[in-house]
């Protein structure tokens, strides 16, 4: 297990969020992504994998993390599966790029409930589809 200090970011209304299953059926899914605001966590225990956990959060400078995954750091990991799947993290990761590709892009319509979400590469067995549980803009109390 790997764990890394960091502050906490607080959530304020405006901040995007975003729920993803593995299944179509949130009761069936065994693996799952949820992006709150600066938070990301992804969870999953596939047949045959020990349970991986994986949390990251945004950086306050995108240019001021290292690593694959620029803009946001891991603070929190589980290791990778032992076989060739698409880890948790890896899942995660891939979601996370997209997500800061769609911000640029166009941050006032991300995703809607019920879209498919492919993640890894195109021409891999390891390439997946996910499915938007929820989403939405977070509002104030």
């Amino acid at each position: 297990m790997v764990f890394m200090q960091t502050s906490e970011q607080v959530l304020v209304p405006g901040q995007f969020y975003v729920f993803l299953t593995i299944d179509e059926d949130p009761r069936e899914s065994n693996a799952f992504i949820a992006v709150v605001g600066p938070h990301a966590l992804a969870l999953s225990q596939t047949d045959g994998e020990p349970f991986q956990a994986v949390r990251m959060t945004r950086t306050l400078s995108p240019s001021s993390s290292s690593g694959p995954h620029p803009g946001w750091e891991a603070i929190f990991s589980t290791p990778p599966p032992s076989s060739l799947c698409l880890s948790t993290q890896d899942a995660l990761s891939n979601f996370l790029a997209l997500l800061n590709e769609k911000e640029s892009r166009s941050p006032q319509t991300l995703w809607i409930r019920g879209d498919k979400v492919r993640l890894g590469r195109e021409s891999a067995s390891t390439s997946r589809n996910w499915t938007v549980f929820d989403c939405g803009i977070l509002t104030g109390s």
